[in-house]
C-alpha cells in the first residue's frame, strides 16, 4: 500500500473543511471515545474545533493507521480551547478522531 502524501497545513484545513461539510467525522472506538467522555467534549466541539481551528504544525506519520496526523488547534462551541488530532481519509471522504484535548 503506498502512503498517502503529506498535505501541507493549507491543503489539509481545506480538505477538512470539505469533509465537514459533505463527508462523516468518526472518533476511533477506544481512545477518542474515552478522551471526549473523560473532558466532556461532544460531537458538536469536535467539528466547531475543525471548522474554525488552524494547523500549526506539520503533520506527523501514524505508524498504526498509516497514515498523516494533523493537529487542529481551535475552540468549541463555548469557545473554550480545543485540540483535535485527526487522519484525513481521502478515498473514503472520512476524518478519523485520533484524540481531543
Amino acid at each position: 500500500m503506498n502512503a498517502p502524501k503529506e498535505l501541507s497545513p493549507k491543503e489539509a484545513k481545506a480538505k477538512i473543511l470539505q469533509i465537514l461539510q459533505t463527508g462523516e467525522v468518526i472518533p476511533t472506538w477506544y481512545h477518542a471515545a474515552q478522551r471526549m467522555k473523560q473532558r466532556d467534549v461532544m460531537d458538536d466541539d469536535i467539528q466547531e474545533a475543525l471548522a474554525n481551528g488552524e494547523i500549526k504544525r506539520p503533520a506527523e506519520w501514524d505508524d498504526r493507521y498509516n497514515n498523516w496526523k494533523y493537529r487542529v488547534e481551535g475552540t468549541d462551541v463555548e469557545g473554550e480551547e480545543l485540540t483535535v488530532i485527526t487522519i484525513i481519509i481521502e478515498q473514503d471522504h472520512l476524518l478519523r478522531i485520533l484524540s481531543v484535548f
